[in-house]
C-alpha cells in the first residue's frame, strides 16, 4: 500500500448542529466538480469527491458536523487522495489539493453562513414574543370560548412592524373562531434549527395573509417569505390598508400563483376567507 496524503480543517459556528448541517448541503452545491456520494442527517457527515488528474482519481472528501452545545456546533472537513490510475506506490499530495480542497470548503460553508445566518432570540425577542402570546391568548377567550382545532390547516400572518397590530388584529379573529395561525414573533422563535426559518414557518399551512401597505410592499423580508410562500403553493391573501399598485418585485413574485386582495373592512374580509 502507498501513502497517501490527507489534510483535514475544524471551525465552529454559532447555530444548532441541525442548521450547520443544511448550511454545508447548500454550501457545496456551489463547488465545481464535487459529487456528493452521501448525505445522512442522522449522523450529520456527507461523503463527496472531487477532481481527476493524471496523478490520482481525484480526492475523496469528508464532512463532519458535530454539537458542541445547544448554540455552537463545529464542521470539520477532511480531503484524501485516491490511488493513481497507474499504480505508482505513493500519492504524495504534492499540488496542496488536499488543503486547497478544506480550504474552499471552509470558505463557501462560511459565505452562506454569513448571508443566512441562525436567527438567535435575544432576551427582547423572547419577552416580545411572550407578550404578543398573551395578548392574543386573552383577546381571543374574551372574544370567544372556542378553542383552536389542530385538525385545521394554519394560517401563516405576516406583516412589517408597523403593521403589527393589525396582524395580531387578524391573528385573534381567526383564533377565537377556531382557526390556527401562525405570527411573529410569537411562532418563530424556535424555528432556529432549520437553515431556512421561512420554510418551518410556513410548513403545513395552506393560505399566508399579508397586510398590505407602502412599507410591505416594498420590504425585503416580505418578499423572501412570499417567495417561500408561493413556491411552496400557500394561496396568497392580501388584506390592503392602503390602495397602491404592487411593486415589481411582489407583481414578480406572485405571477401566476393563486391569491386574493381585498380592500374590504377587516371584518368582511375575515369573514370572507373562513372557509
Amino acid at each position: 500500500m502507498g501513502y497517501y496524503s490527507r489534510y483535514e480543517s475544524t471551525t465552529s459556528f454559532p447555530c444548532p448542529v441541525s442548521y450547520l448541517f443544511s448550511t454545508a448541503q447548500e454550501a457545496l452545491k456551489g463547488i465545481a466538480n464535487l459529487s456528493i456520494n452521501a448525505s445522512d442527517r442522522t449522523t450529520y457527515t456527507i461523503s463527496a469527491e472531487k477532481g481527476m488528474s493524471l496523478f490520482t482519481w481525484g480526492e475523496r472528501i469528508t464532512i463532519a458536523v458535530s454539537s458542541v452545545n445547544p448554540h455552537e456546533s463545529s464542521l470539520t472537513a477532511s480531503s484524501t487522495l485516491k490511488p493513481a490510475p497507474i499504480n505508482v506506490g505513493y500519492a504524495i499530495d504534492l499540488l496542496g489539493r488536499n488543503k486547497a480542497n478544506v480550504n474552499e470548503i471552509m470558505g463557501i460553508v462560511r459565505k452562506v453562513y454569513d448571508a443566512n445566518p441562525c436567527p438567535v432570540p435575544d432576551e427582547q425577542m423572547r419577552e416580545n414574543a411572550k407578550e404578543q402570546a398573551n395578548r392574543i391568548r386573552v383577546a381571543s377567550g374574551q372574544r370567544s370560548g372556542m378553542t383552536v382545532q389542530s385538525e385545521i390547516s394554519p394560517i401563516c400572518i405576516c406583516a412589517v412592524p408597523s403593521d403589527q397590530p393589525v396582524a395580531e388584529s387578524i391573528c385573534i379573529s381567526l383564533e377565537s373562531s377556531g382557526i390556527p395561525c401562525r405570527i411573529a414573533p410569537r411562532d418563530t422563535l424556535d424555528l432556529g434549527d432549520f437553515f431556512d426559518p421561512d420554510d418551518a414557518f410556513i410548513s403545513g399551512c395552506d393560505r399566508i395573509i399579508v397586510v398590505f401597505s407602502r412599507e410591505s410592499n416594498n420590504s425585503d423580508r416580505i418578499h423572501h417569505l412570499l417567495t417561500k410562500a408561493v413556491a411552496h403553493g400557500l394561496v396568497v391573501l392580501l388584506y390592503r390598508k392602503e390602495n397602491l399598485p404592487l411593486s415589481k418585485e411582489l407583481t414578480f413574485i406572485l405571477g401566476d400563483s393563486r391569491w386574493i386582495e381585498s380592500f374590504e373592512d377587516l371584518p368582511v374580509f375575515l369573514k370572507d376567507i373562513a372557509w
